[in-house]
């Protein structure tokens, strides 16, 4: 009886892994994209071309702008830039954010978003707009 019970979970375990569906993030990885408003700003505007990434919130003046590293097909690192860091002094200078695509649909993805520097999870939804 144990043993049934251990090859049934084995192949329940295989077979949930089979049925996943596996993200093609390639349309999300250059463009230009928006967040829209929320709680804290108006939304942002995001541009991301091969290892670089610019963000402006909407309204304000400025950019920020990031260095792009992907690990893997839906997930990337944003490491500022030095100028992004000398314009927000309380970032540490090996700032890292992580943005993972959870979920992708027609015109737009849902990241999660992760820092080493802080206790931080947001999750946004990008549209592509270009």
């Amino acid at each position: 009886m144990r043993i049934l019970i251990i090859l049934t979970s084995i192949l329940l375990l295989f077979s949930c892994n089979s049925k996943a569906q596996k993200l093609n993030c390639e349309k999300f990885k250059n463009g230009e994209f928006k967040i829209l408003k929320d709680s804290i700003s108006n939304g942002s505007l995001i541009s991301r071309k091969g290892n670089l990434q610019i963000e402006r919130i909407i309204g304000e003046k400025g950019t920020t702008e990031l260095i792009v590293n992907w690990i893997d097909e839906c997930t990337y690192t944003l490491k500022p830039k030095d100028m992004t860091l000398a314009k927000f002094k309380g970032l540490p200078k090996n700032a890292l954010l992580k943005v993972e695509i959870i979920e992708i649909k027609e015109n737009s993805y849902i990241q999660k978003t992760t820092a080493n520097f802080a206790e931080l999870e947001l999750i946004a939804e990008l549209h592509k707009i270009k």
